[in-house]
């Protein structure tokens, strides 16, 4: 009788490598404090335009430092709900929105300004076109960064 082992696949690995490389960084950026409510409360590492493969269309950029966030969690314990879950569940478009153009200010600074932002719409449409813009324009990949800077 043979068992059969689940092995990650090749976005769950991509994940976790980003993961491992980012999120130090990450968490000193914020001050190892939640992004979205600045309380001090153990982390997650949250994809702010959405993970690899998802409905985004960013495909490996939706894991670049600057487009993730350390965000809080639910509590079981108190029955806190976390800026992670309320973000994710669809019960804080404020918080997705403001913690979204953070992000795209990050990248903005990354990448370079393109000609054809438009900062009207929403932040998902703007990281949309900074990421085309790094991908046509300059031939960047989200894990090739331009000399200047330093990090993989």
């Amino acid at each position: 009788m043979s068992t059969l082992t689940s092995r990650p696949g090749p976005r769950a690995r991509a994940n976790a490598a980003a993961h491992r490389r980012d999120w130090s960084t990450i968490q000193q950026r914020q001050g190892f404090v939640c992004a979205g409510c600045g309380a001090r409360l153990p982390l997650q590492d949250a994809h702010l335009a959405g993970r690899p493969g998802s409905g985004a269309c960013l495909g490996p950029w939706a894991n670049a430092p600057e487009l993730r966030a350390g965000l809080c969690s639910d509590d079981p314990r108190t029955g806190r709900r976390g800026c992670h879950e309320k973000m994710d569940g669809g019960f804080a478009h404020d918080l997705r929105d403001r913690l979204r153009w953070q992000a795209a200010c990050r990248l903005l600074v990354r990448v370079g300004v393109p000609p054809d932002l438009e900062l009207d719409g929403s932040p998902l449409a703007a990281i949309r076109c900074l990421v085309r813009f790094a991908e046509e324009a300059k031939g960047t990949a989200p894990d090739n960064r331009d000399s200047q800077e330093e990090g993989p």
